[in-house]
């Protein structure tokens, strides 16, 4: 129905700030338009399909947007990005950043340091080095997914160090790529699967113990 509103929960991305865009843009086309955004989800609200210009900002700290708020307009930001639509094809002024900006994407960072604690926990309690890998296809399983997610949370947290850094040189010089769009986009989708997989094991193996 026209004029609803659907939320649609952050969960693991590797999309970086020009492959926000293209989702976005690609999401106007199909009938939602992007109207607000938060750490937790994006609001999209069901309009009549229109192309929209999106502009995605990484947040660093000590930035000045230099923008032209007559022709965009910010519509959401959350605890990675500041996100700014245009209906119209206007170039988007450059961003000046002060270079004491804070570079440590926390919660990545948090991530990759309590992943690997709890991976050791269960891999304990399940008794996974007593048992082996031959005495059920869970334990390879519980292993194999594990070690992809944290291989996709690794990546992710080096992309979006370079993507900061790219916008120090001049926010003219980040492009757009489709086809890394939908690489990415479909690595994202296999590691928000497995992530549930990996749930799924480690109650059942809770529910055995």
């Amino acid at each position: 129905m026209l004029g609803n509103h659907i939320w649609i929960l952050h969960l693991y991305s590797c999309l970086g700030v020009c492959d926000l865009e293209i989702l976005y843009e690609k999401m106007s086309r199909l009938g939602l338009i992007l109207c607000r955004s938060n750490s937790w989800a994006d609001c999209y609200k069901v309009e009549k399909p229109i192309a929209v210009n999106y502009k995605v900002i990484p947040r660093i700290r000590n930035c000045n947007l230099s923008i032209d708020y007559d022709k965009w307009k910010l519509i959401g930001k959350n605890n990675k990005h500041y996100i700014f639509s245009s209906n119209k094809k206007d170039e988007f002024t450059d961003v000046e950043i002060d270079e004491s900006y804070d570079n440590i994407p926390v919660s990545n960072a948090a991530f990759l340091f309590v992943f690997p604690i709890c991976f050791l926990y269960f891999f304990e309690r399940f008794h996974l080095i007593e048992n082996g890998f031959n005495r059920g296809w869970l334990n390879l399983m519980f292993v194999g997914t594990a070690d992809i997610i944290y291989i996709g949370y690794m990546g992710a947290f080096i992309s979006e160090l370079v993507q900061k850094r790219e916008f120090l040189r001049g926010i003219k010089r980040i492009e757009h790529k489709h086809s890394h769009f939908w690489f990415y986009f479909v690595l994202s989708c296999i590691i928000n699967i497995l992530q549930a997989v990996l749930l799924c094991i480690v109650i059942y193996k809770i529910s055995e113990l």
